[in-house]
C-alpha cells in the first residue's frame, strides 16, 4: 500500500495527519490548482445548501496550512439570463464561504466569486449536465 502523502505548510513543516482527500486537496491548492467541492449541493437553482459534505475537510486542511488563503468560486448551468446566472453563482459561493467561517475558518483567509455559466464541465442540454455545472470549487487565493 502506498504511503499517504504528507503535505507541507508554507514553512515546509510536515502537516498533521490528514485524510487522503484532505492531503490531495491541500497539495493541489498549494500548487495553485483547483478543488471541486463535490459534497456541496444546493436546492435546485438556489443558494440554499442542501448538502455540505466536505466543508469540514476544508476546515481541517486549512488548519494544517495556516497561511493558505482560498477563493470559493460558484458556477451555475448557463441560462439566457447571464446577469442572473452571475448573481446566483456569487450567492452560492458566499453561502459556502459563510458556512466555512461558521465552522472556524478566519474570514481573512477566504474570498469568494461568482463565475456564472463560465467553464461548464458538461453540456447544459441534459439534466446531468446542468446539475454538474452547478458547483462550487476552491482555488488558491491571493
Amino acid at each position: 500500500m502506498a504511503a499517504r502523502p504528507r503535505p507541507v505548510d508554507e514553512a515546509g513543516t510536515p502537516g498533521k495527519s490528514l485524510t487522503v482527500r484532505q492531503a490531495d486537496w491541500l497539495t493541489r491548492l498549494q500548487k495553485g490548482g483547483r478543488v471541486l467541492l463535490d459534497g456541496v449541493g444546493f436546492d435546485g437553482r438556489t443558494s440554499t445548501m442542501q448538502r455540505e459534505l466536505g466543508l469540514r475537510d476544508v476546515v481541517a486542511m486549512l488548519k494544517v496550512a495556516p497561511n493558505l488563503k482560498v477563493r470559493v468560486e460558484g458556477f451555475v448551468d448557463a441560462t439566457a439570463d447571464a446577469d442572473g446566472d452571475l448573481r446566483l453563482s456569487m450567492e452560492m459561493a458566499r453561502a459556502v464561504g459563510r458556512r466555512l467561517i461558521e465552522l472556524g475558518v478566519e474570514r481573512e483567509r477566504l474570498t469568494w466569486a461568482g463565475r456564472g455559466g463560465d467553464s461548464p464541465v458538461l453540456p447544459n442540454f441534459t439534466i446531468r449536465g446542468r446539475m454538474a455545472n452547478r458547483r462550487v470549487e476552491l482555488a488558491a487565493g491571493e
